[in-house]
């Protein structure tokens, strides 16, 4: 069900005050000035470009720490709730 996803995701972010936290606004902040900029490319050379650029800003912004993160806590949260797969469609 949702409810599953949604526990599973649960204290995954990073707490606010955090450098992990501040990594995670500042990341979200840039996205958000580049995704436009790629959906709007003249054409797919550009466009992957652009997403290139931005992939590798992020990840010199701390993406891969951000990401390490998150995903080590939500694999312990399907843990604590005995489930292989969060997605709902997935659930058994």
């Amino acid at each position: 069900t949702t409810e599953i996803y949604t526990l599973s995701l649960h204290d995954a972010l990073p707490i606010s005050g955090t450098d992990l936290a501040a990594i995670k606004a500042a990341i979200d902040e840039y996205w958000k000035s580049a995704e436009p900029q790629i959906i709007m490319a003249s054409d797919e050379v550009e466009c992957e470009k652009l997403y290139n650029q931005a992939v590798e800003q992020m990840y010199s912004m701390g993406y891969e720490e951000l990401y390490e993160s998150q995903n080590e806590k939500f694999h312990k949260n399907k843990e604590k709730l005995g489930i292989e797969f969060a997605w709902p469609s997935l659930q058994k």
